[in-house]
């Protein structure tokens, strides 16, 4: 099962972005490497810089999953690649969040065999692993996640076991110990997107939004249904937000012919404000006459006493496949919390935009991440570059390039192991030196040396337990896991 197929409808493939006069802390980034990015979530840490996940689909079966650590100013500071950190296995990223002072990220792990692993990450601001925990005995895909009652993490998963794919959720210390599993085996995934939900601390509910009408209302821990909300005349495909004032925002788009599905009807982007008693306080309708499809993740984040509503203007409608004559491109507006709007900004179209995801900045602005394919220089879908641009609390930015970012990949043998480990470079990096480092689970360096084709380490003064070896240059980083008997 390839990328695509699997992350939620992920067949239609555009986006965008826009430069206007050079604001400070405005900035535009476009990774290219030759391959298909899919970014789902971006992060700015306590010293402002960002970190942004992103999964590259190297063909139908094989996947390069990395981080790429950017500065407040947008440069690329690292590249750290997690691509064979779970030895033999693919990893999947999806969200990635600041949670108790600490990176949490969330994902999948597919087998040889086509098996699917939840997974939780935790890592230091200083991207450094703390821990990892698989969620295995079942086929599950883990997308959100959520701070939950001071100390925990609420996960959302799929469970797709048998022939029909179900919504679930998760609940785990913050050290990643599992205390809860709760599947909702009454409805089938279509109906009830796992990512679609946002936690309301006010009430301590969780809040689903469905694939097409619907929202629901689930009281913690119990998971007990609380109330719902239908509207037949709108179609839900991203996030809700949950605001601090209470109540939930959710996105979704409005159809002008109901009688048809979203993939056929023109639609206008909507937004619904819902209270704790799933009553519609206010709504949002954005019609400028060219379709639009929301973002892929996170589509509607607060800042401050705004909100950012982020899409993908003028996308092809049919069957979500890109139209390579139409220009597409992210696309911006800004309301208060009553959901008036403040303005409305369409971003650079000179090729083909897809957002995937927004998040709120702390001066107020928003940092958009999609992908970009020029079409027009290079006809190959899968040349689809990652695409990422900060927006100050105006709507302004201004750009930097970078690409060609690869990081090393490496083996390690025998793992788990003793006394010695042999550390193998790619053979398209042999030549160049790479500092060697390994860390403890507490982010502890316990060995430094240097490789440039091949390495023998002597582990044998090592305690046992878990080891992260990480390979790094000055602008690159790969990390792989190793166990120590």
């Amino acid at each position: 099962m390839d990328l695509i197929n699997k992350t939620c409808y992920k067949t239609f493939l555009a986006l965008s972005i826009f430069c206007i006069p050079h604001i400070l802390g405005a900035w535009e980034l476009d990774y290219l490497n030759g391959k298909a990015h899919y970014p789902y979530s971006v992060v700015e840490l306590d010293d402002g810089d960002f970190v942004v996940t992103n999964t590259e689909a190297i063909n139908d079966t094989v996947v390069r999953s990395f981080l790429l650590h950017l500065s407040p100013s947008g440069s690329v500071i690292n590249v750290i690649d997690f691509t064979d950190f779970f030895s033999g296995k693919s990893l999947y990223l999806q969200e990635l969040k600041l949670l108790y002072g600490n990176l949490y990220w969330a994902g999948a792990l597919q087998d040889s065999s086509n098996q699917f692993s939840a997974v939780l990450i935790k890592m230091d601001q200083d991207l450094n692993v703390l821990k990892d925990t698989v969620y295995q005995g079942k086929q599950y895909w883990t997308s959100h996640f959520f701070e939950y009652d001071t100390d925990k993490i609420l996960a959302a998963f799929t469970d797709f076991s048998d022939s029909t794919e179900y919504r679930g959720y998760l609940i785990a210390n913050r050290d990643l110990t599992l205390s809860t599993v709760w599947i909702d085996s009454t409805r089938m995934w279509k109906y009830h997107n796992l990512g679609n939900s946002a936690y309301n601390k006010k009430d301590n509910r969780m809040y689903v939004s469905s694939w097409r009408y619907d929202v629901f209302s689930y009281e913690l821990p119990s998971f007990n249904k609380v109330d719902s909300f239908r509207n037949l005349d709108i179609d839900m495909w991203s996030s809700p937000l949950s605001t601090e004032n209470g109540n939930t925002i959710v996105p979704c788009l409005k159809k002008i012919f109901p009688s048809q599905p979203p993939w056929v009807s023109k639609s206008d982007l909507f937004l619904i404000s819902l209270d704790t008693n799933m009553q519609v306080k206010d709504t949002f309708q954005f019609d400028d006459e060219i379709e639009h499809r929301v973002g892929e993740i996170n589509t509607v984040v607060q800042a401050g006493n705004f909100i950012y509503y982020g899409s993908t203007k003028n996308i092809s409608t049919s069957n979500f496949i890109k139209d390579d004559t139409v220009h597409t491109s992210f696309h911006l507006i800004k309301l208060d919390l009553n959901l008036n709007m403040i303005w409305s900004k369409s971003l650079k179209s000179d090729v083909s935009y897809q957002l995937f995801t927004i998040q709120a900045t702390s001066d107020q602005g928003v940092i958009m991440v999609g992908q970009r394919w020029d079409w027009v220089s290079n006809p190959n879908q899968d040349s689809l570059s990652l695409y990422i641009v900060k927006l100050d609390s105006n709507g302004v930015s201004t750009g930097t390039y970078e690409k060609n970012l690869n990081a090393v990949r490496f083996n390690i043998y025998p793992n788990p192991s003793t006394d010695f480990i042999y550390v193998d470079i790619d053979e398209l990096k042999h030549g160049e030196t790479y500092r060697l480092k390994v860390y403890d689970l507490n982010g502890n360096l316990v060995i430094q040396d240097s490789i440039t084709d091949h390495k023998s380490l002597d582990i044998s003064k090592l305690k046992r337990g878990v080891y992260i070896l990480s390979l790094e240059d000055n602008k690159t980083c790969s990390k792989q896991k190793f166990i120590k008997n």
